[in-house]
């Protein structure tokens, strides 16, 4: 089972996955102005000069390929050449059930999708000058929302969605900031972003979103 300790003290517990938003360090600044980072002149346990330097060289570049041989291999298991290695995907897990949004589906720049993984209702939110993609639960409420992307009224973002259900406008980070829902959260789904090759490699029978 994955996320599980297989030997130790705590072999056989899982670990539970959070949410998370990952997007670019300048989109980031955008979101949140007033964040604080670590400085050269903090003094701590590691030296700034770990924070500096990259180890993989060029093991994030799209042309570059795994450090390692896949297994199963490519012919025991041909998904994994559906894509290439490096293509980024946003990878949603319910129990058993696995779908990946790659990036160079998503179908544009600015995208909002409604899809249904393993009965859980989901809208997907992609922004690709962020290379950010965030996934929230559908529902609010006992209500399943349908979304649609509208034009932003606020700088840090670059679209926005109104729910179709009560015309509520909600922003990137699923608060509703006008409307019958207003100051309601959609709730974020524990999710990452991946390389391809790793997904698919784990996820064998992985549905794959195709716009």
């Amino acid at each position: 089972m994955i996320y599980k300790g297989i030997s130790g003290l705590w072999a056989g517990n899982g670990l539970t996955l959070l949410p998370v938003i990952e997007t670019t360090w300048g989109y980031w600044k955008r979101l949140f102005p007033g964040t604080r980072v670590i400085s050269a002149q903090s003094s701590g346990t590691f030296n700034i000069n770990r924070y500096t330097l990259y180890p993989y060289e060029g093991y994030r570049l799209p042309e570059s390929g795994p450090l390692f041989p896949l297994s199963p291999s490519s012919e025991e298991n041909p998904i994994v050449l559906d894509h290439s290695p490096k293509e980024v995907a946003l990878g949603l897990r319910f129990g058993q059930i696995a779908k990946a949004y790659p990036f160079s589906t998503m179908g544009g720049e600015e995208v909002v999708i409604n899809d249904t993984v393993a009965g859980q209702d989901v809208l997907i939110l992609y922004y690709a000058d962020g290379r950010l993609a965030l996934p929230y639960q559908r529902n609010v409420g006992g209500t399943r929302l349908t979304f649609e992307k509208i034009q932003s009224t606020d700088s840090r973002f670059p679209f926005m969605m109104r729910d179709q259900e009560t015309g509520t406008i909600w922003n990137m980070l699923g608060q509703g900031i006008s409307g019958e829902m207003a100051n309601s959260q959609l709730r974020q789904i524990a999710a990452h972003n991946t390389f391809w090759f790793a997904w698919a490699t784990f996820w064998q029978e992985t549905e794959v979103y195709v716009q």
